[in-house]
């Protein structure tokens, strides 16, 4: 496979992608100047993006500031339904796809909020200087959106922006994170010469991702030697964090010890197991791009978010099932398996750990409750339903929200139960951009969905909404 040349033109396709969304983008700026109400700006996540604001624009001009709403049997997004339903009148939700690190160095300071956002998603990796979530004139985002949780320097770097009267946090209190939504993360593959849907057990997926099986032959034995082609995101991903996330809980019995961490050369075992070669293994400049790349290559396989690569699912590209279970039917129930128990608060994850898994740390200096993290190990193997999850947070300040003070907490309130806003016989449009967390197998039809709606763990997110979005 020559992946210089397919990477060239992946980055040639993204290019002339972006002139497309600049010109949309001042088409979304002109509607938003038309605003009468508060706008609302944040960003970040692209993993969930769809369920935040609808399948379109999560792939259209960047930002967007018409998440989709349909009152007419259409789709129904998360933050279309918070605009409309929960805000105030005439509000409006503009988001910047810029990824999950990018999102949280914006919302903690590390990088202006004002900047323009990018057109196209991920040149802010290259130029964090250069963009922003497009807030201007405010000097800060309302909220952003990430598929990793806070660590200890960006906590740090919050509390010390925030304190220092020149900084544009200045007075915006301490970070309040809150669970969101909860998406899967498939493995992806290509092989012309499979008839039958590829059903990977445990052992066989650990031996996949650190190249202890190489050939599409040991999988199954009515296949044809085929070399495996295990292509992946070669920045620091969240996607990356999900899959090893469930290899460094699962692998260890079958002798592969992975590592907890996003970037992929990080998780692999060290030393390899003996015979293991990662010399067919061939990094991507990101998700969309690992995607693109295993629907053009025959015999390459890898790890992509669900929601956001169905649509190159097509014979002889698909999602394998993990030991019988779909990334997109069996996730709701894997969803309902997370309970308050998964939470805690005020904590990060600690220093990396060669083959194994960092320790959860409190934070420094000291949070007041606000920082609810899910544990990793609460959904590195859920006790039902699929199995490579990722869990996406909202991030807000617990002060400086002035006027949008009320719509801020209304914010971080309702998105844990956003699969099944409204009420049961409220006649308003439901979010149907986001599967219910269900206790029933084979339910789901998007990739993402809500946590497990349990009154304790529903009311400890909103309590925290409410009580730490102080002012």
């Amino acid at each position: 496979m020559n992946h210089m040349s397919l990477r060239q033109s992946a980055i040639a396709a993204l290019a002339a992608a972006g002139t497309l969304c600049a010109a949309a983008a001042q088409a979304g700026e002109a509607k938003k100047a038309e605003a009468q109400g508060p706008v609302y700006f944040g960003g970040g996540a692209v993993l969930p993006a769809a369920g935040l604001i609808g399948k379109a624009q999560a792939s259209g001009a960047n930002p967007t500031t018409a998440p989709a709403y349909s009152t007419s049997g259409g789709e129904v997004s998360a933050f279309g339904f918070f605009a409309k339903q929960l805000a105030t009148p005439q509000s409006v939700v503009s988001y910047c796809r810029g990824g999950s690190g990018f999102a949280l160095d914006v919302i903690v300071g590390n990088s202006d909020a004002s900047q323009d956002c990018s057109p196209v998603p991920g040149l802010e990796s290259f130029f964090p200087q250069d963009f922003g979530f497009g807030a201007a004139p405010q000097p800060y985002a309302d909220f952003a959106a990430s598929d990793l949780p806070l660590d200890a320097s960006r906590y740090a770097a919050f509390v010390s922006h925030t304190a220092d009267a020149g900084s544009a946090l200045h007075g915006r209190g301490e970070p309040v994170q809150l669970p969101a939504v909860v998406s899967s993360i498939a493995v992806l593959y290509n092989n012309g010469d499979a008839t039958a849907r590829l059903n990977l057990d445990s052992e066989q997926l650990c031996g996949i991702f650190d190249g202890y099986i190489r050939d599409w032959n040991e999988l199954d034995a009515s296949l044809p030697s085929k070399p495996i082609k295990v292509l992946y995101p070669a920045e620091k991903s969240p996607v990356t964090f999900a899959l090893a996330n469930h290899l460094s809980q699962v692998c260890s019995a079958y002798g592969h010890t992975f590592a907890l961490d996003a970037q992929f050369k990080k998780i692999l075992p060290n030393p390899l197991p003996d015979t293991a070669s990662t010399a067919q293994f061939y990094p991507q400049l990101g998700n969309v791009v690992t995607a693109a790349a295993i629907s053009l290559v025959d015999g390459a396989i890898g790890y992509v978010p669900t929601a956001n690569s169905a649509g190159f699912v097509s014979d002889p590209v698909q999602f394998a099932k993990i030991n019988g279970l779909d990334p997109i039917v069996n996730l709701p129930e894997a969803s309902r398996s997370l309970s308050v128990s998964a939470i805690a608060a005020d904590k990060v994850l600690g220093a990396y750990v060669q083959n194994g898994r960092p320790a959860l740390e409190p934070l420094s200096p000291a949070a007041q409750g606000c920082v609810l993290l899910v544990d990793p190990s609460a959904y590195a193997l859920p006790v039902d339903g699929y199995p490579i999850l990722s869990v996406s947070y909202l991030l807000l300040s617990s002060s400086g929200n002035g006027v949008k003070l009320a719509d801020v907490r209304r914010l971080g309130a309702f998105l844990q139960q956003a699969g099944s806003y409204p009420a049961a016989g409220v006649t308003t449009p439901r979010i149907n951009a986001i599967d219910v967390a269900s206790s029933s197998p084979d339910t789901g039809a998007k990739g993402i969905a809500s946590f497990r709606l349990d009154s304790d763990l529903a009311s400890t997110v909103v309590a925290a909404a409410q009580s730490c979005i102080a002012n």
